[in-house]
């Protein structure tokens, strides 16, 4: 699905999540208008970089901000679930500060 970040509309749809539906996409709009695209916003799968990067140059490519969240509370899960097991491995067993819960409901949001 491609987006109209200005306007919020659907403005392109395909199925499937792969390169093809990505080429598909320019291919349907043409060499032009491509190049008239100034950023692109994708959700962090590999491939898509390559596939914006051979057909809009130009294009700054940026990642969706619910992905960059979601691995934030990843990477903060880890960090939380370390830790713990550090203290409790000393022998600190007092409960872990309200913050982490805030991490704990964003796996639960995101499905992590």
């Amino acid at each position: 699905m491609v987006t109209d970040h200005d306007t919020g509309r659907i403005a392109w749809m395909a199925e499937g999540h792969r390169p093809d539906a990505v080429h598909a996409f320019f291919d349907a709009i043409g060499a032009l208008r491509a190049a008239f695209l100034t950023q692109v916003s994708a959700n962090g799968a590999e491939w898509i970089p390559a596939v914006v990067r051979a057909r809009a140059p130009q294009a700054q490519i940026c990642l969706d901000a619910f992905h960059i969240v979601k691995w934030a509370c990843q990477a903060l899960d880890k960090l939380r679930t370390r830790l713990a097991g550090e203290l409790r491995a000393v022998g600190n067993t007092t409960r872990p500060p309200p913050w982490t819960r805030a991490c704990e409901r964003c796996a639960r949001t995101t499905g992590s």
